[in-house]
């Protein structure tokens, strides 16, 4: 029997999705973000502080993100409020620049919190603290315009967040 000549296959691409479960994956962890999102901005203040702790497994800059991009179309001023302090807890520095336009905003609750957000977003020691200088630089600007706003409970808690921050022990000293 003589071997047979080789063939020539000719086939049309066509578009394949290949299904790795990661994209899948990703696609559900991005829906559950959204849905807790959602629930931690209205929820009590006990059921908002259960859910933080859930949260963590999130990517801070997601949530900053995420967050900072509902933030204006938020109708209530608790729900603001709610979304400043959830970056406060969860995002550090990747909530500086969303904390700092907030600082300026026309609600004195939502100025107060994120005064004390920025506070708190802050490393004040170590490796993370030096690479923060930037930030650090745009949080302490906020603070300083914070400590002379009309609602006194916004001024001392930016006077509190600038003193934590001024207390910190420096890198390389």
């Amino acid at each position: 029997m003589a071997p047979s000549e080789p063939r020539e296959i000719v086939a049309e691409p066509r578009d394949v999705e290949i299904d790795d479960g990661l994209s899948r994956g990703a696609s559900r962890a991005e829906s559950v973000l959204d849905d807790m999102l959602g629930r931690i901005l209205t929820c009590s203040r006990d059921e908002a502080g259960e859910m933080v702790a859930e949260m963590r497994i999130f990517q801070p800059h997601e949530i900053a993100r995420r967050l900072a991009a509902r933030y204006e179309q938020l109708a209530e001023s608790r729900e603001r409020s709610r979304a400043v302090w959830v970056i406060g807890e969860l995002c550090g520095v990747c909530g500086v620049a969303f904390l700092s336009r907030c600082a300026r905003s026309s609600e004195a609750n939502v100025r107060r919190l994120a005064a004390s957000a920025l506070g708190k977003a802050l490393p004040v020691e170590g490796d993370e603290a030096e690479a923060a200088g930037t930030v650090m630089a745009l949080a302490k600007e906020a603070l300083q315009l914070l400590t002379h706003d009309e609602a006194s409970q916004v001024r001392q808690y930016a006077r509190n967040a600038l003193d934590r921050l001024s207390s910190a022990p420096r890198p390389h000293e």
